[in-house]
């Protein structure tokens, strides 16, 4: 076998391999069947040239018109097409998949865009939002389909915001563009069928390798059933704040009118109870060397039903007073007042043995006359409630706070239990029989009326056994409501 025979058969070898390669393709990618046909084809006919002068050389012999050089360039030339067809291979399988996936993308896309509940956009920053792009949304929230507003071929988008709307529009989207951010709107249109509706827009600018705006992007939603919704609760709010306000007007008059008559009829009994009082006295005096045992136990119990009886009416006007008369707001030293209140009540001090700390506190705005019933409420209860193996100790401190000032009252009572912590403010309300700690049970009722007058809060920390802490704040500023004293004739 000489050396052209050789060569052309390793070139005949190759480009059958080359053809069996372009029909693998052809079956692997049947979209590609007719490029792959071609080339297996073309292969096919390389193939068969290569054969036909084949056959020729070897009827011929050795020398016969075939040169050497020229097959050895066709082998070279067979060696190159079957390895760039192999190579072609994964190439044209990359596209293929590349293609899928864009097509893929494409679809996703467009079903996205299709159930978005509101319009995507590309439009160029000019002042009629010419459109490049708008999703079919936009026949939802416009009326308008896809193909009359790009290019604003029917009409432009900045025709739909209605005009009090436009130019404002237009400002807040430049300024955003200036600082490059994105911006947010909230305006109304006027859709193809004449119907305004609340919209709600975000987008941004798109910018070129120079930084030169080149377009907006955005999508826009319809927010007209949030925006009725919010005007119905504004409405529904108002409406509810009106007649909340006239309610508690009401309810102030009636509060005021039972005040009054409280107040009305306490003090018209008291000089009825005070007669009553003096006759048992009278009467017992004067009997008193011809009563039975019994019949002066009654006198005495009768005296002292009396005494109660005043007690309470008092407790009622001083709980009364708390809320109805006139209130002054001043400064006022709370030092003063609380010393002043440990004088009024110097005689219970001195009685039971009783140690009173007095931390520094501030000056407050306050009505001194109501601060100084507050404070002696609350430590003639704190010393009237000690326990029986120790003496009361009572502490008054203060502590600064954002907008109001936070005042305690601690003392080393007997407690108060739990249970019974949120019945304490509650008028008449005793958690302890009258033989063994007296009163009337009005006396925090009226601390809390007096403390809610200032505006602020009162409430009580306590265990059985150790002790109470009364808390009660005051702002720091002077409440809206503060007026002159009033003279109401209490």
């Amino acid at each position: 076998m000489d050396a052209v025979t050789l060569v052309l058969l390793l070139s005949i070898l190759l480009q059958l391999a080359a053809v069996g390669i372009a029909l693998r393709q052809v079956l692997e990618w049947p979209k590609l069947r007719w490029a792959w046909g071609m080339v297996t084809a073309a292969f096919a006919l390389m193939t068969l040239g290569r054969i036909l002068i084949l056959g020729s050389h070897l009827e011929q012999g050795p020398g016969a018109g075939v040169v050497l050089e020229v097959e050895i360039i066709g082998l070279f030339i067979s060696l190159f097409l079957v390895v760039g067809v192999a190579q072609l291979g994964p190439v044209f399988t990359q596209i293929t998949r590349s293609e899928a996936q864009l097509q893929e993308s494409q679809r996703a896309m467009s079903a996205l865009m299709k159930n978005l509940p509101g319009m995507a956009y590309r439009c160029l920053n000019d002042p009629h939002w010419t459109m490049e792009f708008v999703s079919e949304g936009c026949v939802a929230l416009t009326g308008y389909r896809p193909e009359e507003l790009i290019g604003n071929r029917v009409i432009s988008y900045a025709e739909l915001i209605v005009p009090e709307h436009r130019q404002q529009v237009l400002e807040n989207v430049q300024r955003a563009i200036a600082a490059d951010e994105p911006f947010q709107l909230v305006y109304r249109i006027r859709t193809a069928q004449g119907e305004e509706k609340w919209v709600w827009e975000k987008g941004s600018a798109v910018r070129d390798a120079q930084g030169k705006v080149i377009a907006l992007e955005g999508f826009i939603a319809d927010i007209t059933e949030r925006c009725q919704a919010e005007e119905l609760l504004r409405k529904t709010q108002d409406e509810l704040e009106k007649l909340v306000a006239q309610r508690t007007a009401e309810l102030d008059r009636t509060n005021r009118d039972l005040m009054q008559f409280v107040y009305t009829v306490s003090h018209d009994l008291q000089e009825p109870l005070r007669m009553m009082s003096t006759y048992l006295q009278t009467l017992r005096g004067s009997l008193k060397d011809r009563l039975q045992p019994t019949e002066r136990s009654l006198l005495d119990l009768s005296a002292e039903a009396c005494q109660r009886l005043q007690r309470m009416i008092q407790d009622l006007l001083a709980y009364s007073r708390a809320g109805t008369r006139g209130i002054y707001f001043e400064p006022v030293d709370a030092n003063q007042v609380v010393q002043e209140a440990i004088q009024n009540l110097q005689a219970a001090i001195d009685q039971t043995g009783a140690q009173i700390t007095l931390d520094p506190l501030p000056e407050v705005t306050a009505d001194a006359t109501l601060l100084l019933e507050l404070f002696q409420n609350l430590l003639s209860n704190a010393i009237k409630f000690h326990a029986k193996d120790r003496s009361p100790k009572v502490r008054i401190f203060c502590q600064q706070q954002d907008d109001e000032w936070l005042f305690g009252v601690q003392d080393n009572g007997i407690g108060i239990d739990p249970d019974a912590i949120e019945r304490i403010f509650l008028i008449f309300e005793r958690l302890h029989p009258e033989e063994e700690y007296p009163g009337t049970g009005i006396g925090l009722a009226i601390c809390k009326r007096i403390v809610e007058r200032h505006g602020g809060r009162i409430w009580c920390q306590s265990k059985p056994g150790e002790g109470s802490t009364f808390y009660f704040t005051l702002p720091k500023r002077m409440p809206d409501t503060a007026r002159q004293r009033e003279n109401v004739g209490f």
